[in-house]
């Protein structure tokens, strides 16, 4: 599959968060070597999801060690470990979430209680067939069923010094969690983390009844209590920086080790 295909089905796409961006990045960088620049593979690359953080990332560690296959397979490695870090770390309590996140998955699991409807794109779908356990609830009823649960804890599509940013109506569920006095908790892989503030503007859309919808909130870090990742914990406050340097000296460990 050529590198313009798969940056086609990124472009395409209006379901799938920052992970599976992160793979297809890579997918798409693989299939261009040696067919056109690292520039402007990285120019097209980041105007394909505005705000997918991941995407960021991989422009990034493509700038910064090289766009070649030792860099990409560096890059595979890390991203591997990262969902594998995240799978050994536990959290008790009941939780709330919204959408379809892996990270909140691998974190929390069995602890999910509810999950909101995720309108529009019902993301809420997939996760309840993993977890049937799950009991997906209207997202008009979020603050009746946070209520009920210990916290509230969601994925991300991108963290920055500022913001976070995850699927439409986690904004307003973050506003209930303050609240209610819930903790509310961001999960995400490193990749997911900018050194800078978040850009809200210009947002992916998608059009529901008629009327167009951004498919992404951007929630102050003021209303977050945790990140938990793959290289640590964090409270907010420069929580971003911490998590990116983090990431790439990973990225480099792997370039810096044998086959």
């Amino acid at each position: 599959m050529s590198y313009s295909s798969i940056f086609e089905e990124m472009r395409r796409d209006e379901v799938h968060g920052a992970s599976w961006y992160f793979d297809k990045a890579l997918n798409a960088a693989e299939a261009a070597l040696g067919r056109i620049s690292e520039e402007q593979f990285i120019n097209e690359l980041m105007g394909i999801r505005r705000g997918m953080a991941s995407l960021a990332f991989v422009a990034d560690a493509l700038h910064r060690f090289g766009m070649g296959a030792e860099t990409i397979r560096a890059l595979r490695m890390y991203g591997e470990e990262a969902r594998h870090a995240l799978s050994r770390i536990h959290r008790e309590g009941s939780v709330l979430t919204i959408s379809y996140s892996s990270a909140v998955s691998l974190v929390f699991g069995s602890s999910i209680r509810y999950v909101l409807e995720s309108r529009p794109g019902s993301e809420a779908e997939e996760l309840v067939k993993r977890f049937p356990g799950i009991a997906m609830v209207p997202d008009s009823a979020m603050a009746q069923f946070a209520a009920e649960v210990d916290m509230i804890a969601v994925g991300t599509d991108g963290m920055y010094l500022d913001k976070a940013l995850n699927k439409v109506g986690t904004l307003p569920l973050a506003l209930v969690a303050r609240h209610l006095g819930k903790p509310f908790i961001v999960v995400g892989e490193s990749f997911k983390a900018q050194p800078h503030n978040a850009d809200c503007s210009g947002l992916h859309e998608v059009e529901f009844r008629g009327i167009p919808v951004k498919l992404f909130d951007c929630v102050p870090t003021q209303l977050i209590d945790l990140f938990i990742t793959d290289v640590g914990e964090f409270q907010p406050g420069g929580a971003a920086m911490n998590i990116y340097e983090a990431a790439m000296r990973r990225v480099s460990d792997y370039l810096d080790s044998p086959h």
